[in-house]
């Protein structure tokens, strides 16, 4: 299993809109996963996406860039106002038998959250990937 963290990024909107938005874009984000993954809020604007099965580095940063590219096309309704929103992730992939220790699920979210920090720190909009 792949951990890969997903944290949504949101511009100031009042708070009705933004729990609307996070919903919409749960939604746009859940179909867009496969059968398999695992897909859930973490909290607050954040997500977490299981990709289920081996999945190459290279693979795991597309999947992730494909689903920015996603929010950042679709539209956003509220009412009649229309919304561009865009998404920052972090991923990072724990491979099961290697390095030198076990790392646990907590380890795993801390490394996609310092991914995702990077992320938002380069500018937003954006997907990083730490080993």
């Amino acid at each position: 299993m792949t951990p890969q963290y997903v944290g949504l990024q949101l511009k100031p909107i009042h708070n009705s809109q933004f729990s609307l938005a996070a919903h919409q874009k749960s939604n746009v984000l859940s179909f867009q996963k496969r059968p398999e993954d695992i897909f859930a809020r973490y909290g607050g604007e954040e997500f977490i996406i299981l990709p289920r099965g081996e999945i190459s580095r290279n693979d795991l940063y597309l999947f992730c860039e494909r689903l920015r590219q996603i929010i950042e096309a679709a539209e956003f309704a509220f009412g009649d106002t229309r919304l561009q929103l865009t998404v920052s992730l972090g991923c990072h992939q724990a491979r099961a038998g290697h390095g030198t220790r076990k790392l646990s699920i907590d380890d795993w979210i801390a490394k996609a959250d310092e991914a995702l920090y990077l992320a938002k720190d380069r500018g937003r909009n954006r997907t990083e990937y730490l080993d």
